[in-house]
């Protein structure tokens, strides 16, 4: 796991605007996860409109939303199944942000929420470099790890 606290002192150290996150590059993971807050190319979901994504191993197999999978598509011409890699799960931690707004970068550091990206992992630890990383941010999430469910901040 990596954390964005915002603190970025030696070289090679990175963050973005605004800070707020910890994430990882999944070994695997088998499941679905349904997109409730923000994802592009739509921005801010519409209430009530969710994007739903079967993953296998690792790889997002079904994507039910045309404008997404048309993305994926278009990188996977590029460089095959990478771009259907599960990349990222992060979580988010920033407080300050209070509400989703569409802006990826700033909703996936809402407190409370997850993000879970496709694509291009390489430069947070993972192994997948591909001309696309999409991130879906969850709203209400509930996490477990070992089986044990976590406890998110919240705003």
């Amino acid at each position: 796991w990596l954390a964005d606290t915002g603190s970025v002192r030696e070289p090679g150290d990175f963050s973005n605007l605004p800070a707020g996150e910890v994430f990882v590059a999944p070994e695997t993971a088998t499941g679905t996860f349904v997109v409730d807050g923000t994802m592009m190319p739509h921005g801010l979901l519409d209430a009530g409109q969710t994007l739903r994504f079967e993953v296998d191993d690792g790889r997002v197999t079904a994507i039910d939303d045309d404008a997404v999978r048309a993305e994926v598509e278009t990188a996977a011409g590029s460089v095959g199944d990478a771009a259907y890699t599960l990349a990222e799960l992060g979580i988010g931690t920033n407080v300050g942000v209070e509400e989703l707004v569409g802006s990826v970068l700033l909703d996936e550091k809402a407190a409370g929420t997850v993000h879970i990206a496709i694509g291009d992992n390489a430069g947070i630890g993972g192994e997948t470099d591909a001309p696309i990383h999409l991130d879906g941010i969850l709203r209400d999430p509930t996490v477990y790890a070992d089986g044990d469910e976590i406890d998110l901040p919240t705003a």
